[in-house]
């Protein structure tokens, strides 16, 4: 983003603060002193174990701080004043659209459990925690799970929303809210009703996404830890309970005629034992530890305002005593597997004892072979050292004996050049000297020519005087 851009979002932001302080609205937070009724809970009192970041962007969301804002607690003195005059400019004291500059606040919004039950109906569409568009904003799902987390909600308030009939996505963050704050029995006790549920629901956000069923949904909740996203993941349940979990969801596999009281008892005992899971046939704890009995779902006391809820939403008495039969029917159906399910331990027990002797005795062997194949090895690696430390010697010596005839070759070049030089200036000086001794004969017989010439005519010249005085005479 532009520089710009970050300013006038910053300034955004702070009309939005402005207005809020004005109307007297805060951000919600969880209360510092938790009620009486309060369900149990043992996740972190103020992040609910969301993670830093999946809380620090509720908490920063635009949707959260608007929507789910509070009223501060005024005195009693001014309050009588205060709602005259929100009576004389509003006409009601419970709600309106107050608007500052241009920020929209909904007064009141969203602060008791039944508006938040309504906001879930009414906009939640998918149990993703992370949306896109703003770019990595939190779901509104979340925000409002968030949000009945800060209002501490009791057990009533919570069998409400697993069992909801208007919509599925109540009953979604309802088991969310149980997988965030539940310890594993508790977690286990309002679960295992419910994981062959047959209603579908969406999870993901994208158009194409494929709906599945809650009972699906459900065991997903148990079986992973990372949610959706990269940001968001589960608490993580102790290992022997979650083993046991998984035991059991393994030995019964979704059906949603188990739900129904459809499948028969003859059926279920026909189903194959599952096969051991790899992580408990390789764990040498788990193959020597007894097994706990698969939990099963223990009955809760029932207040009276809670049997009288269930009377209001029930439709008809012939639906309560068949739901009752039912219940009765899969409690006797897990007695008998549970049963069941110890024989095969059992059973499997003592196989699995041979063949974890088996396994042992195999893994010995492998790690007699993986000590002689290492053993070989350091000698191959050895071997190979040594080898190139030779050829690396062989190498050296190579270049030191080539340098050193190379400089021989040298030495001997600039000698034999140095020769020739030699060699070259005594021819020169000998053909200097040849050349002064001809020049110097020639002179000597330049000059003997010449004195032979002029001593010729001398004669001559003598003669010739000597014959014209000879002829005076006569």
């Amino acid at each position: 983003m532009s520089r710009r851009a970050l300013e006038h979002q910053h300034a955004k932001a702070m009309k939005r603060y402005e207005a809020r302080v004005a109307a007297g609205l805060v951000i919600p937070k969880p209360p510092e002193q938790d009620p009486e009724d309060v369900f149990p809970y043992k996740c972190d009192p103020v992040t609910m174990d969301l993670g830093h970041v999946l809380y620090s962007n509720i908490v920063e969301s635009t949707y959260f701080q608007d929507n789910c804002a509070e009223q501060k607690k005024k005195e009693k003195k001014k309050e009588k004043k205060e709602k005259k005059e929100e009576e004389e400019e509003e006409g009601a004291v419970g709600g309106g659209f107050f608007t500052f500059g241009h920020a929209c606040i909904w007064m009141f919004a969203l602060k008791t459990f039944e508006d938040i039950v309504d906001e879930i109906y009414t906009f939640v569409d998918h149990l993703e925690p992370i949306i896109l568009s703003p770019q990595n904003s939190p779901s509104t799902a979340f925000c409002l799970l968030y949000r009945l987390f800060c209002l501490r909600l009791n057990e009533a308030q919570l069998d409400t929303l697993v069992t909801h009939k208007d919509s599925v996505y109540i009953r979604a963050i309802g088991f969310l809210y149980l997988r965030y704050t539940a310890d594993p029995e508790t977690l286990w006790t309002w679960f295992s009703d419910y994981i062959d549920d047959p209603e579908p629901v969406k999870v993901k956000m994208a158009a194409a996404a494929p709906q599945m069923p809650l009972g699906e949904y459900l065991r997903m909740l148990i079986t992973e830890l990372q949610y959706l996203h990269p940001v968001c993941r589960l608490p993580r349940i102790p290992v022997m309970e979650h083993r046991d979990m998984l035991d059991y969801l393994d030995s019964h596999p979704y059906d949603s005629r188990r739900f129904t009281g459809e499948l028969t008892e003859e059926e279920e005992a026909a189903r194959p034992p599952p096969p051991p899971r790899p992580d408990d046939r390789d764990d040498p704890y788990v193959r020597g530890r007894r097994h706990s009995p698969t939990p099963v779902r223990s009955s809760r006391p029932r207040s009276p305002s809670r049997s009288r809820s269930r009377r209001r939403r029930s439709p008809s008495r012939d639906r309560r005593s068949s739901r009752r039969t039912r219940s009765r029917t899969r409690s006797r159906s897990r007695d008998r597997d549970r049963d069941r399910d110890r024989d095969r331990r059992r059973d499997h027990r003592s196989r699995s004892r041979d063949r974890s002797r088996d396994k042992d005795r195999d893994r010995d062997r492998d790690r007699r072979r993986r000590r002689s194949r290492s053993r070989d090895k350091d000698r191959r690696d050895r071997d190979r050292d040594d080898d190139r430390r030779r050829d690396r010697d062989r190498d050296r010596d190579h270049e030191r004996s080539s340098s050193r005839r190379r400089r021989s070759r040298d030495r001997h070049r600039d000698y034999d050049d140095d020769d020739r030089r030699r060699r070259r200036h005594r021819h020169r000086s000998r053909s200097r000297d040849r050349d002064r001794d001809h020049d110097r004969d020639r002179d000597r017989d330049r000059d003997s020519d010449r004195r032979r010439g002029s001593r010729h005519d001398r004669s001559r010249s003598r003669d010739r005087d000597r014959r014209s005085s000879s002829r005076r005479r006569d």
